[in-house]
């Protein structure tokens, strides 16, 4: 019976993965899963942005904001889904960095 892999080596395997990887996954996936259903003959699709907090990395300037109130920073994505309502499917994603596309930062408006 073949060994687990630790979740050490996990981690080192998959930062070898380019993004391109998933991004085709995800083409394939839903160019062969998604049902043909339409509402009067239209797709209905919602784009929805959303930004996505993930591990902190103060080191990672295009991710990492200042606390505004001078606690701990945080690091954000900002993830841009284009979701078909009935297919249940997300049929394409961008994902940026945190500061690429923000006006201001988060709770500040």
């Amino acid at each position: 019976e073949p060994a687990a892999a630790t979740a050490s080596a996990f981690v080192q395997q998959r930062g070898k993965l380019l993004p391109s990887v998933f991004e085709e996954i995800l083409r394939r996936f839903s160019l062969q899963n998604r049902p043909k259903r339409h509402w009067t003959g239209y797709m209905l699709l919602a784009v929805d942005g959303s930004h996505v907090q993930i591990p902190s990395g103060i080191h990672d300037k295009a991710t990492y904001f200042n606390s505004a109130k001078g606690g701990r920073g945080y690091n954000l994505l900002h993830l841009n889904a284009l979701y078909d309502l009935g297919s249940q499917l997300y049929l394409d994603a961008v994902i940026q960095n945190g500061k690429r596309n923000t006006v201001a930062e988060p709770g500040k408006a």
